[in-house]
């Protein structure tokens, strides 16, 4: 039985690295089976272009890396065949590529480059809509697009070898880091993912010189504005915009076995830095440095300024599974499930949220031993057992499939072919107005949702008139310095012709 696939393109990868490079890198990855093997995780790999092996899974080999509807047949077949219970996605999107969304939010992304398909059942779509079925352990470790030394994803792999499970409290002594703008909405999640939000640091006034000490700590929290190709996360208040963090001060600071999420825009975007000409991504900086994992965003991405939604709740939901003691690839799971679950997938800001955060580091790794309570309510770890524990890992992602398959059957989906009276319009453009806001652009959406919805609505109509859900959004953009994105919007939630909720987004 395998417990863990890992994927990639073997032909690619040589290409990429040369002979040498490839035959490094083919023994960190027999380091890995093999560390994975005392942890009683059985792993295999699995070579996308190999047309024999993917024959017996059904399937042929992708036509070129950029095949991505060939990559998803393909990893589609072997999840299949196989159920394994992580799945690990080898180097950069130059080797196996993101899957290229189509942006349901108004803003200046005109696609998402995402993972989210690989970790869903569904067909090939560019639309995010279809993925809302999420039941597969994803992660991938990545090198930077064109990289042709191996040294990088080589590190990243021996320290995935290496990682044991530490006290969970060691990561519940957070390092925190917020635009001083959103102050009390990474307060909220702070508070909700550990607990307190005494560890947090607000950009202004801190730099990036004075965050030396809080990088020493093992969880990372981070609630900053990022730009494409950048290399910097900033801060804000007001119309003042300071640097908060950079990879070159990861680079030089940063330590072994941290977990990182950052709701940033572009945190978590694989960018090629010589094509570039500047420094890594952040998110390679800290694998560098020894990190275990990163949760990231692959473009622009949103969550309230004063409460939490979007970007704030996935990442707080990633690190309050971590804390219990799930596999970064578990945790990451289950909060986009949970995400899933409690937000309205009506609002577009929300969809794209799924599509773009994206784990980086091996999916197996477990940061944290389980806290007393919740090990005591897990029989295998308090036996020992080692087929227990196994057993006990396959009981989960049976629960997690079924769950992943069950949650997406009642959620309704924004159709961007609505319209709405001239009277709700007005109303909901007063509201936008007395809230602060300036809008230059406005859509309406349509909602669509299973038999189960219509079922609903119909229920909660009278017996002359159905009720019918629509989606305004207004969309502000406003000046800001070139390495800061400043998009605001206002999605008003109209049942009839009522307006039923307003909801806000920021772009982080």
């Amino acid at each position: 039985m395998v417990d863990k696939i890992i994927i990639f393109n073997k032909s690619a990868l040589q290409a990429k690295y040369a002979a040498a490079g490839f035959a490094a890198l083919q023994n960190a990855i027999d380091q890995l089976i093999a560390a994975d093997a005392t942890r009683n995780i059985a792993t295999q790999c699995v070579w996308v272009d190999d047309a024999a092996a993917m024959k017996k899974f059904g399937a042929t080999p992708p036509v070129n890396t950029k095949d991505q509807r060939g990559y998803k047949t393909a990893i589609d077949a072997v999840a299949n065949a196989l159920s394994p219970d992580y799945m690990l996605i080898l180097d950069g999107p130059d080797i196996v590529p993101h899957i290229v969304l189509d942006n349901p939010a108004q803003d200046d992304d005109a696609t998402i480059d995402s993972d989210l398909p690989y970790a869903s059942p569904a067909g090939f779509s560019r639309q995010v809509a279809r993925y809302l079925k999420v039941t597969r352990v994803v992660g991938r470790v990545p090198n930077v697009p064109a990289a042709t030394d191996p040294a990088n994803i080589i590190g990243f792999l021996d320290n995935a070898a290496s990682a044991q499970p530490q006290a969970a409290d060691l990561y519940s002594d957070y390092y925190g880091l917020s635009a001083k703008e959103w102050e009390q909405s990474t307060q909220m999640s702070l508070d909700a993912a550990f607990g307190n939000h005494q560890n947090l640091d607000l950009s202004p006034p801190v730099s990036p010189p004075t965050n030396d000490a809080q990088l020493a700590r093992l969880s990372h929290f981070i609630n900053c504005h990022g730009a494409p190709l950048s290399p910097e996360f900033v801060g804000q208040d007001g119309s003042s915009y300071p640097t908060a963090l950079t990879s070159a001060q990861v680079a030089g600071h940063g330590v072994r076995n941290v977990v990182v999420a950052a709701e940033c825009c572009y945190g978590g975007q694989l960018y090629d830095p010589a094509l570039a000409g500047t420094n890594d991504p952040i998110c390679i900086a800290y694998l560098i440095r020894g990190a275990l994992g990163f949760v990231g965003s692959t473009n622009i991405a949103y969550g309230p300024a004063t409460s939490n939604g979007q970007a704030d709740l996935i990442t707080q939901y990633f690190f309050e599974n971590v804390l219990k003691g799930a596999s970064l690839g578990r945790a990451f799971l289950q909060a986009q499930q949970r995400f899933i679950t409690t937000q309205k997938m009506t609002n577009p800001m929300n969809l794209k949220t799924l599509g773009q955060f994206l784990l980086l580091g091996d999916s197996s790794v477990c940061p944290c031993i389980p806290p007393k309570e919740v090990a005591e309510s897990q029989a295998s770890l308090s036996t020992g057992d080692v087929e227990d524990a196994k057993a006990e890992r396959k009981l989960r992602r049976i629960s997690l499939t079924s769950t992943g398959n069950s949650i997406s059957d009642g959620k309704a989906i924004p159709v961007r072919d609505g319209d709405l009276s001239e009277a709700v319009k007005t109303r909901v453009r007063a509201i936008a107005r007395d809230r602060g806001y300036n809008p230059q652009a406005e859509v309406i959406f349509s909602v669509r949702g299973n038999a189960d919805y219509r079922r609903a609505m119909k229920e909660l109509a009278d017996k002359k008139t159905a009720l019918v859900e629509r989606v305004m959004v207004l969309t502000e953009r406003r000046s800001a310095p070139p390495n800061v994105i400043d998009i605001r919007h206002v999605v008003a939630h109209i049942v009839g012709e009522g307006i039923a909720s307003i909801e806000e987004s920021v772009s982080r």
